[in-house]
């Protein structure tokens, strides 16, 4: 979410440097968020049958691209369709992350990495370490 705050920030440049208009800023900012939210699901469930490793560098190859492109924007379109690519590589990227931990991360370890999800009475009951 950091990126979606970064171009928040930047919005009013954008729109100076590039021409941009008030309806190309906000697909700009929301188009990211789109893309990502759109490619959750698709995603956990692709990384499911094709590996999460390969999906999290696949992911994070699109994500590198579009931020290259976005960086090297000449007008608005342009901009729109890499943060569109940012966004789709973050999609990719995010459901792989918690199934790595989970398939990497041995089961006894793992309450300890949802510590907001177990109650408070099985904290004692566990064996000192």
């Amino acid at each position: 979410m950091l990126n979606v705050t970064v171009a928040q920030i930047a919005a009013p440049a954008i729109r100076a440097d590039l021409g941009a208009g008030s309806g190309a800023v906000q697909l700009i900012l929301a188009g990211y968020t789109l893309t990502y939210a759109c490619l959750l699901i698709t995603a956990a469930r692709l990384g499911d049958r094709y590996g999460y490793h390969r999906l999290f560098v696949l992911g994070t190859v699109v994500f590198m691209a579009g931020s290259v492109a976005a960086a090297c924007a000449p007008d608005a379109l342009f901009l729109i369709v890499a943060r569109l690519f940012q966004g789709a590589g973050s999609g990719l990227v995010a459901p792989q992350v918690l199934s790595i931990i989970q398939v990497a991360v041995p089961a006894a370890r793992r309450p300890g990495l949802s510590a907001c999800s177990v109650p408070r009475w099985e904290w004692r009951r566990w064996p000192a370490r």
